[in-house]
């Protein structure tokens, strides 16, 4: 896991914000990283209504603790999978960039992925009713999440690049037909 958050810091570093303050103003590409920053903390929060740390947590809990909504493995895999969307537009906005961005970022995401879906088959065999097809279901949803969304990532930023969607399409149809 360790591995794959370096890779992704150090694309975030080296590739990705380098070329975001190119396309875009400074104070763009802030904005940009503090609402995408946001969003997954405000993710984490409703997940864990509104706690920061577990009830298994070294940190003491200073509010009454409120059950996750859903068992352990539904709280993992639904956030595991709500991640993928954020995952996905990264390596679709990336390969919209530049297509050695998106498969370095891909690469790290592949890495990250792979320790969540053992942590998630894991889980669910600790809970034990129908554990294999839990497991199938949660990382299956995974993958079509990010996959969904790496699409929507590279047609939503080809079509900025192109100035509209209208404009995109004519000239993606005219690329087809030609």
């Amino acid at each position: 896991m360790g591995l794959a958050g370096g890779i992704l810091a150090g694309t975030l570093s080296f590739e990705m914000l380098p070329k975001a303050l190119e396309q875009a103003s400074l104070p763009g590409t802030l904005l940009g990283f503090a609402v995408g920053f946001g969003l997954v903390y405000l993710l984490d929060l409703w997940v864990n209504r509104g706690m920061l740390a577990g009830a298994n947590a070294d940190q003491k809990q200073k509010l009454k603790h409120r059950k996750p909504r859903g068992t352990q493995v539904t709280v993992l895999a639904g956030a595991t999978r709500a991640e993928e969307l954020i995952e996905g537009s990264t390596i679709g906005v990336g390969a919209a960039i530049d297509p050695s961005v998106a498969v370095v970022v891909g690469m790290a995401i592949c890495i990250g992925n792979i320790s969540e879906a053992l942590s998630i088959g894991a889980l669910a065999r600790e809970e034990g009713k129908h554990w294999k097809r839990r497991t199938i279901l949660w990382t299956s949803l995974m993958g079509v999440s990010l996959f969904a969304s790496s699409m929507a990532g590279w047609f939503s930023c080809a079509a900025f690049r192109a100035g509209s969607w209208v404009s995109f399409w004519q000239s993606a149809q005219a690329q087809c037909f030609t």
